[in-house]
């Protein structure tokens, strides 16, 4: 899908307790993984969504400015999903 910016990932600070599968995404939806040890999974968990602001693409003639306000913002999405 093109509102992926990023493959998941995982991601943890605790990794004999939990683990996150995370994801960067162009687009706010609703977001879920699906896991489990059989070839039909079973198990189904929501992702939590969060707005990452601030950020800035390129001017339209595809050059950065000099000040940051100059560029447009652009809007990117990450998303957690975690597993326990």
């Amino acid at each position: 899908m093109k509102h992926f910016l990023s493959e998941p990932y995982l991601l943890t600070l605790h990794p004999s307790t939990e683990m996150n599968i995370v994801w960067i995404q162009s687009v706010k939806t609703e977001g879920s993984v699906e896991f489990g040890a059989t070839e039909g999974l079973g198990k189904t968990i929501q992702a939590q969504c969060y707005e990452i602001v601030g950020l800035r693409g390129p001017c339209e003639d595809g050059q950065y400015a000099t000040a940051p306000e100059d560029c447009p913002p652009i809007s990117v999405f990450q998303y957690v999903a975690k597993l326990h």
